[in-house]
């Protein structure tokens, strides 16, 4: 059993705004506070979200779910379940993103009631483990990706697909990289079009064994958005006895901690 809480300060948002940006927000504890470097050393059910290609890292068949209360009404919850099999592994993953009491009104005098937004994502990959000479051992990971946006009664709908690899150089060396939109969701709410963007996570990750008992992994993690210039993060994970983990993570325009328990 894991008993996760993580703190997260109020920043300037680099991803409000954009479309699908409801699909930035990390969707379990342990990601939430390592940053985008997560996408290095993710395992299991939730990397059909980080990156699919470690869904082979799972040992067993894995369900994991989380539930983030935002701002006011705002909602955002996660579902994905992973089947890792020899070399191959398959996963399946949920996000919903709700807000609700938004005012309507006919002019600055005039409500209409109110109305809310909902955001969601059904998730569908899988992974290979591959062999490379020269290194430990690689993978490949894919996730196809439905989304649909409503918007009081005006809905859109498309799909996506993002890629994923990641390279374990040596023992406790890890590096991946994910592109995500690959093949861009295009959407139609009310006669308007909205493309997602696509973007490319670099990260990096190396596990030092500090003394006895005690290991620190840190991450490094490079992001490129389209339009967007690149935007550099850090952060890192010490462990004792693999049952207590502090985590950190920082960029330019936030910082995220936390801590977990594994009994």
């Amino acid at each position: 059993m894991a008993f996760f809480l993580v703190s997260a300060g109020v920043y300037a948002s680099y991803d409000a705004g954009l479309p699908g940006s409801f699909l930035f927000l990390a969707p379990e504890a342990r990601g939430a506070a390592l940053g985008n470097g997560f996408a290095a050393v993710s395992r299991g059910a939730s990397s059909i979200y980080y990156n699919p290609a470690h869904l082979t890292k799972g040992k067993k068949p894995e369900l994991n779910l989380s539930m983030t209360w935002l701002f006011e009404d705002t909602s955002h919850s996660f579902f994905a379940f992973s089947y890792p099999l020899s070399s191959f592994a398959l996963g399946a993953g949920y996000i919903r993103e709700t807000s609700g009491n938004f005012e309507r009104r006919l002019n600055p005098f005039e409500s209409l009631g109110s109305f809310s937004v909902s955001n969601e994502a059904f998730l569908l990959g899988g992974a290979l483990r591959t062999g490379i000479p020269g290194f430990k051992e690689a993978g490949l990971g894919f996730s196809l990706k439905a989304v649909k946006t409503r918007v009081d009664s005006a809905s859109g709908s498309g799909w996506g697909m993002d890629a994923g690899s990641a390279l374990e150089v040596s023992r406790g060396t890890f590096f991946s990289a994910v592109f995500r939109n690959v093949k861009k969701p295009s959407l139609s709410i009310g006669g308007e079009k909205t493309e997602y963007l696509s973007s490319a996570v670099f990260s990096f990750s190396k596990k030092f064994y500090v003394w006895r008992d005690v290991v620190f992994l840190p991450l490094v993690a490079a992001v490129k958005r389209e339009s967007q210039d690149l935007k550099l993060s850090g952060g890192g994970e010490l462990g004792y006895k693999r049952n207590f983990k502090i985590r950190f993570s920082a960029d330019s325009s936030r910082f995220n901690t936390g801590f977990g328990v594994d009994m």
